[in-house]
């Protein structure tokens, strides 16, 4: 074998095989100890690591899920706005109708009632305006036909006409007419007979969906026509 001399040394070292190796082994073995036990630690603990993990797995339970948010409730429906209260003037007597749909529909209306030959020449004459949702039922003891005019009425107006079983057959927009010979107005002619017709304020026919095929419901206490 051959010698190496260490750096800042002056004596040599052999480097036998035999000697080398025993000079080594008391400086090598706690080295091997303590990398053992690093290693057995690091073990143990990756163990521990594993065995928590599957523990949770096994021995815990999932997370329930989260129930779902109950449904809102519907709100409650609108109450229906009241319905406007007429005060009888003119000599007009008042009461409440029904107008029926196709469909079920019910809308109730309260009305002026022109039953006499002059409360029907009269109608809605000088009249400014109407409470929305109100009107004027003119009434007839049998059928009759004619035109209906706008003389000295001063606001727009739709005028249903019915036949003796209260169905509506026509419905009509008239204009106020502002001339002061009655011959200049406009003529609105249902071109059907009809029992009875009832005028409103222009427009509330059609927003109320009411049309041909609906029917007006007359109370039994209305005033009969002479």
């Amino acid at each position: 074998m051959t010698r190496a001399t260490m750096p800042g040394r002056s004596a040599p070292m052999a480097v036998t095989a035999r000697t080398g190796m025993a000079r080594m082994l008391p400086h090598m073995r706690p080295v091997a100890r303590k990398t053992l036990l690093v290693l057995s630690t690091t073990v143990a603990l990756a163990g521990c690591a594993g065995g928590g993990s599957g523990g949770s797995g096994s021995d815990g339970a999932a997370a329930p899920a989260p129930e779902p948010a109950a449904a809102a409730a519907p709100e409650p429906a609108a109450a229906p706005a009241p319905l406007p209260t007429l005060e009888a003037t003119e000599g007009f007597a008042t009461a409440r109708l029904t107008l029926r749909g196709p469909g079920g529909e019910a809308i109730e209306v309260p009305v002026y009632v022109a039953s006499t030959p002059a409360q029907r020449s009269r109608g809605l004459m000088d009249r400014e305006d109407l409470p929305d949702g109100t009107g004027m039922v003119f009434t007839y003891d049998a059928d009759t036909s004619g035109a209906y005019y706008m003389y000295r009425t001063l606001m727009p107006l739709s005028i249903a006409f019915f036949d003796a079983d209260g169905r509506i057959a026509a419905v009509l927009d008239m204009e106020p007419c502002t001339s002061a010979t009655p011959s200049d107005c406009e003529l609105y002619d249902p071109g059907v007979a009809y029992r009875g017709a009832l005028e409103v304020e222009q427009g509330w026919f059609a927003d109320q969906g009411v049309g041909e095929g609906w029917t007006v419901d007359l109370p039994d206490d209305l005033p009969a026509a002479p």
